[in-house]
């Protein structure tokens, strides 16, 4: 993420909404389905961690589901980091 106080005094804040163009556009090819239940993810955190990998976009959906059917799990938000570094782990050991 662009520092804060870098981007303090620029003239706009063309580096800032690139930044977040980038995290949308991550979000929205990683997590192909939208979940109201998604809402409190701090996207921006998530992406920093992960935009460099490369995740099976189809098992973190998979995962996904399966705890949005499971009544045990209250929130997928609290999740998403856990799924991001476990399917990266998976994919690694392959």
């Amino acid at each position: 993420m662009p520092d804060e106080n870098h981007c303090q005094h620029d003239p706009n804040a063309n580096e800032l909404w690139l930044y977040f163009r980038r995290v949308i556009d991550w979000v929205t090819s990683t997590f192909t389905t939208y979940r109201k239940e998604m809402k409190g993810v701090n996207w921006g955190e998530l992406y920093d961690g992960h935009h460099e990998q490369t995740l099976d976009t189809a098992a973190l959906e998979q995962e996904i589901a399966r705890l949005m059917a499971d009544s045990d799990v209250r929130t997928v938000a609290g999740n998403c980091q856990m799924l991001c570094a476990d399917c990266n782990r998976r994919k690694s050991n392959i």
